[in-house]
Formats: C-alpha cells, structure tokens, sequence
C-alpha cells in the first residue's frame, strides 16, 4: 500500500490531484485504501443528492448525483455460495466500474446472508461514504419493509441525515407498523415530500389525528389517518387515497379550505377515490362558490385508440382540488 503513488505525495498538489479525477476513481480508491480515505476526509467531495434504494428482492442500491457527472450507482450484492464472501460492485449506469471484496474496509463481520446484514452493510457503506462527501440532499425509497425494521432507530440513515427530499416507504405484507413509527415519519423527521403506501385494513385499531407538517405528503391506504390531521395540515400539497371518506367529508375539506384561515398553505388537494365512487355532487358542492368543473380531457393511446378512462376532473378553488376517479359518466359531475 506505501508504494500507491498517490500516497506520496504532498498534501496540497495531491488535492490538486483529486479534483482532476472521476468521481467513481475517488470512491473506488476510498473504499481500498485506508490512507487515501483519510485524505479524502479534508476534501469533501460536493453531491447534490445521496439517494438510498431498497427493492423487493431486498438488494440494497445507494446511487450519488453529483452536480456535473451522471449518476453513480453501487450495487450491494454477496456471494450465496459459500454464505461468506461479501463484495461490493461499483457501476455507472449498466458499466462495471470496479468490484472489491474480502479487504474492502466497509466489510461486516456477518456469516449469514439475511436482510438484517444487508441493512447493516447499507449504514456501514453510509457512514463511510458521508466522511467523504458532501451532501445538498438526501431521498430514501423502500419498496418493502419486511423482517428488516426500516424504521429502526439503529439504521444509520436517520442518525446521519437531517434532512430529506424525499422518503416513500411501502409496508408490506407482515410488517407492523407501529404508532412510534408514524408518529417518527409524520412528525420526527424533516423532509420536503412523505410518501407511505400501507395495506388496506390491515391496521383496524390505529388512528393518527395530528396535523401533517410536510410540504407535500402522499398518503395511500391510510385509512387510519383521521379528518382532524387533514382539516389542520400546514402542507401546500396533499395526495391520498381514503376509501372511508364520504361526501360530506370531501364538503368539510372544500368549506374549511374556502372559509377559513385553516389550510392556508394548501395549494393542491388530490384524492384518489376509485370504482366504488358513489359520492352525490350536490352534497360535496355544497356551498362551495366558485368552482370551474373541467370537462374529461380526451387521450390517444399508441396505436391511436381512445383513452377517455385515464381522464380526470379538475376542480378548481382558487387553488387545485383534484378528483382522480375516472368520470366516465358525465353526469356524476
């Protein structure tokens, strides 16, 4: 390792150095050698968003956009044959850029492959990468959560990371979400966009009343989330699907959002509110002065056939109030 040019030089013409490399250079050269990621420590790579991605299939992807290059994906994956060997591949886009293992100094010290060691090679790979970079904005996605507790407080995401742009979460079947851990995701963590997508009656007993803080919050099958956060949210734009929610529910948002200082910095409301719509007009309208009913906007799919089902109705109350079911019947509206 003492003979890696690199090493040799100056402090000063090395960062010179640096700045002349690719950024995938920079991370491959941290990751296998301890010295140089020392080094890098005082340089503080510049990113403009740290993106963490958890699939089905529980493969673990960590993609960094800098400001200048495409960007940088790496793929956490492990050899199953023997249930030892762990290495971690470097690609840009579909491009193999380099693979290490066995000495790599993120290594964890697991002999089973299980989702529990996947999550703790993620925060390992976390910290050592956030040493080195410097980052504007964090976005983390789960299409799961499943055995591996997302949410729990020793995945090293949410010590590390102040803020998000974005977190979307899917529970999956089997995972139980807990009143902790709403309360930590609405109320406990800063971001600019909230996205969960629970089950549908899979939480009878749970109920959630207190206002929604995110600037924007997409919310489907959350049945348990109650009029009270909805009527005294501060967030400027609110996506949900409700299949609980009546007429008169609809009205009491459109009164509020209209008569009153509440909901003042709601500027899109969306619900999506599927086949079983059986809402009466009159009775969501009810009072609600001002309102422009676009008509259906007619859509060609490829091979030029009519698409009217994908059509939606926008209402209009000095700001957006959108209805997403399909208004095939021209009378519904």
């Amino acid at each position: 390792m003492s003979s890696f040019p690199l090493l040799q030089l100056p402090l000063i013409p090395l960062g010179i150095i640096i700045r002349q490399l690719e950024f995938h250079q920079l991370i491959a050269l941290s990751l296998q050698f301890t010295r140089i990621h020392n080094i890098l420590k005082l340089f503080k790579i510049p990113i403009e968003t740290f993106f963490w991605e958890i699939t089905r299939n529980f493969w673990i992807r960590i993609s960094l956009n800098t400001h200048s290059a495409r960007p940088m994906r790496f793929n956490i994956t492990y050899d199953r044959a023997d249930g030892a060997t762990r290495s971690l591949k470097l690609s840009k886009g579909k491009e193999k850029i380099a693979s290490t293992q066995d000495g790599m100094i993120v290594n964890i010290d697991c002999a089973q492959i299980d989702d529990v060691s996947r999550m703790e090679m993620c925060s390992k790979l976390t910290e050592h990468l956030l040493q080195i970079i410097k980052v504007d904005n964090y976005i983390l996605e789960s299409d799961t959560i499943q055995r591996a507790n997302l949410l729990s407080e020793n995945f090293l995401v949410w010590k590390i990371t102040n803020r998000f742009e974005k977190i979307r979460i899917s529970c999956s079947d089997g995972y139980e979400l807990t009143f902790e851990d709403v309360e930590f995701l609405l109320g406990g963590v800063s971001c600019d966009h909230l996205h969960l997508n629970c089950n549908r009656n899979e939480f009878p007993d749970f109920e959630y009343n207190q206002p929604l803080v995110h600037p924007r919050i997409t919310m489907y099958h959350c049945e348990w989330l109650k009029m009270e956060s909805t009527l005294e949210s501060e967030s400027k734009k609110i996506a949900m699907s409700n299949e609980d929610i009546t007429s008169e529910d609809l009205n009491s948002i459109l009164r509020t959002w209209q008569d009153t200082e509440k909901l003042g910095n709601l500027e899109e409301f969306k619900i999506d509110l599927y086949d079983h719509f059986d809402m009466i007009r009159d009775q969501i309208m009810d009072g609600i002065l001002e309102v422009e009913v676009e008509n259906p906007k007619e859509r060609k799919n490829e091979n030029g056939g009519d698409r009217r089902e994908n059509a939606r109705k926008t209402l209009l109350l000095d700001r957006v109030f959108i209805l997403t079911q399909m208004f095939l019947d021209e009378g519904l509206l």
